[in-house]
């Protein structure tokens, strides 16, 4: 990442990047649910999942690379996914039960 150009999309990423975890969860939630599954563990997989996929990075590296999109777009796509991974990792670790949780409590192997 070209950090000069990073910054000049710091903000539209943030907004996208909050936008996309606060509504993903919520949809998966309700797709599960509509196929009977429970609410609880329909909301968790949509918080496991709430992230921008890692393959929008090859698809924005791709598409800059042939010329469909610019400079800042490619690094607003790039920056909302890394910034996505990084608040939902924290999220479901300290949330969720999972082999790597930081308390007891949420520890599972």
């Amino acid at each position: 990442l070209n950090l000069s150009i990073l910054y000049t999309v710091l903000v539209p990423s943030l907004v996208l990047a909050i936008a996309i975890l606060l509504i993903k969860p919520f949809i998966f939630k309700y797709l599960m649910v509509k196929v009977h599954e429970d609410a609880n563990l329909s909301l968790e997989m949509g918080f496991r999942l709430g992230q921008i996929s890692e393959f929008s990075l090859l698809i924005a590296i791709v598409a800059l690379n042939m010329g469909v999109i610019g400079n800042k777009a490619s690094y607003l796509i790039q920056a909302a996914t890394i910034i996505t991974f990084m608040v939902s990792s924290y999220l479901i670790v300290q949330t969720y039960p999972t082999p790597i949780a930081v308390s007891d409590r949420l520890r599972r192997d």
